[in-house]
């Protein structure tokens, strides 16, 4: 096997060492790798470290790939629905019940409807549910290859479009790309470990939030339907005092004309003396 890796072929980097084979009976020292000639994976690396270096390098952009793109679609898909359920929400507003009649029609109008009009999860958001869960299983099983030789040497091929050559090949190839990307590939599985729990999660925490807007909406229903028959109580007082008032100054009105139709008949039975005369009551036969 004087050509183990097409990978390395791909990425430009230099033939393995030509494989030496252990004699007869003879097992393959521990550092090797079996089924590869029986060369230490140490002489591997050592020849070939750049070539497991940018193996390494392109298996971590897959995974970062994936899991960044399961990442974005499940908080796309949070953020879609908040801003639906929040564009939904129905809240009191005092300033739109200036009056009863105002705060008793809105009171109606979410009676009619049912309250909280808006998602109730995902897929009452317009979210591709599908897709976002198709990329979580995606991204979360990159980041699960990264923990075994089988999962890093698929996504070896799957990095480079399915090249690999024969299988102690592609073994070989994940063992020195896990020996060289050890650490990123941690750093990989720490951030990206719990897709499928954010997936869960994300989807399970619409239940609440709409939960909480049903809520509101009714609280909101009972606020406009209290302020309705407050302001009501309000408004027949105010038109009570008016008819009061109004009531008064016709009583006002009526005594003031009494009184001087009183003084109009006083006037005429008790007239002032005459200019010329100088006698009371002149020209009336007293």
């Amino acid at each position: 096997m004087a050509d183990i890796l097409d990978y390395r072929r791909k990425a430009g980097v230099t033939r393995a060492p030509t494989p030496a084979v252990a004699p007869p009976n003879q097992q393959a020292p521990t550092n090797q790798v079996v089924g590869t000639g029986f060369v230490g994976l140490d002489r591997y690396l050592q020849a070939n470290r750049s070539a497991a270096q940018a193996m390494a390098q392109k298996v971590g952009d897959t995974v970062a790939g994936k899991a960044g793109a399961a990442e974005q679609a499940i908080t796309g898909a949070k953020d879609t629905f908040a801003a639906k359920s929040q564009a939904a929400a129905v809240t009191y507003d005092p300033s739109k019940a200036a009056t009863a009649a105002q705060a008793g029609d809105i009171q109606r109008q979410l009676v009619q409807a049912g309250g909280y009009q808006g998602p109730k999860d995902w897929a009452g958001a317009a979210v591709d549910v599908a897709d976002v869960t198709k990329k979580t299983v995606q991204g979360a099983n990159a980041v699960a290859g990264l923990g075994t030789q089988g999962g890093i040497a698929s996504l070896l091929k799957e990095s480079y479009n399915g090249g690999g050559g024969t299988s102690g090949g592609s073994a070989l190839d994940a063992a020195l790309t896990g020996a060289v990307g050890g650490g990123r590939f941690q750093e990989l599985q720490g951030a990206y470990k719990d897709l499928s729990d954010r997936l869960i999660s994300g989807q399970k925490s619409t239940e609440d939030v709409y939960k909480a807007n049903a809520k509101g909406a009714r609280t909101a229903a009972s606020q406009y339907g209290q302020r309705a028959f407050e302001l009501a109580q309000q408004e027949r007082a105010a038109e009570d005092a008016r008819l009061a008032a109004e009531a008064a100054e016709a009583e006002r009105q009526r005594l003031e004309r009494e009184r001087l139709e009183a003084e109009k008949w006083l006037r005429q039975r008790n007239p002032k003396p005459g200019p010329h005369t100088g006698i009371p009551n002149a020209g009336r036969g007293w």
